[in-house]
């Protein structure tokens, strides 16, 4: 594949909800790419990392906050 992956159809990988048939070939595709292009391998990195840290901001916000104590 000579043409690089767009920021949209990473974007769209990332925050796929379902796994459909149209998913399985979208990431046969995009990772198949992803092992020839360093250049998109490092942006799917970037937003992979980029992705994570809202639910990794919440993990540190729960474990910061004391149990509540049930009676």
């Amino acid at each position: 594949m000579n043409e690089h992956i767009s920021f949209e159809e990473m974007e769209q990988f990332l925050s796929a909800a379902a796994v459909t048939p149209q998913f399985l070939a979208q990431c046969a595709k995009i990772q198949k790419h992803l092992a020839a292009c360093p250049q998109c391998a490092r942006q799917y990195k970037a937003m992979l990392e980029v992705s994570r840290l809202p639910l990794e901001a919440l993990a540190e916000e729960a474990a910061a906050q004391p149990e509540e104590q049930t009676r």
